[in-house]
This record gives C-alpha cells, structure tokens and sequence, in this order.
C-alpha cells in the first residue's frame, strides 16, 4: 500500500509538473505575440520618424530658400529705394531750374 501511495504521490507531481509546463508554455506565447505586436509598433514609429525627419529636412532647405529669396528681394528694394531717392534729386533739380524758367540745363528758354 505504501507503494500504491507513493505512486500516486508521483502521478500527482508529474501531473503538477505538466500542468506547470503547460502554463508556462501558454504564458511564454502569450508574451512572444506582445512583443512582436511591440516590435511592429516600434517599426512603425521608426518609419514615422524618418519620414518626420525627412519632412523637416526639405522644409528647412525651403526656408533656407525663402529666406535667401527675402533677403534678395530686400536688397533690390534697398536698390530701387536708392535710385528713386536719386531720381527725386534729379526731378527736384529740374523743378528748380524750370522755376527760373530753363529748361533744366542751366540756361534759359
């Protein structure tokens, strides 16, 4: 009979372990599956961020151009600025000697 008993003790571990096992297997799936389902995430995110990183790469290289535009764009209004100031010095000239009566010469009608 003790062996009888001992033998059932043993079923009962064996049991115990494969019941053991069985879990761990199942918790060991459960685990591999989120961490591809993470790894496809962190995949996802990767690619997000490159795009971004891309994305703002092209948009500083168009700043960069806009802003180079800007720049020219206020040189050659500083230009014409200056040339219309020119041009005001020579109408106001001419005004004045017209005012005499000449026709901007110096010398008279």
């Amino acid at each position: 009979m003790s062996e009888n008993r001992d033998d059932e003790q043993r079923q009962r571990q064996i049991d115990f372990i494969v019941e053991s096992l069985a879990r761990l297997t199942a918790t060991v799936e459960r685990v591999a599956e989120a961490q591809e389902g993470h790894e496809q995430r962190i995949l996802r995110f990767e690619r997000s961020y490159v795009a971004i990183s891309d994305l703002l790469a092209r948009h500083d290289v168009q700043l960069e151009a806009v802003t180079n535009d800007g720049n020219a764009t206020n040189a050659a209004v500083s230009n014409l600025i200056v040339t219309v100031d020119r041009l005001g010095v020579i109408v106001e000239r001419y005004i004045t000697a017209r005012g005499n009566g000449s026709n901007g010469t110096g010398g008279g009608v």
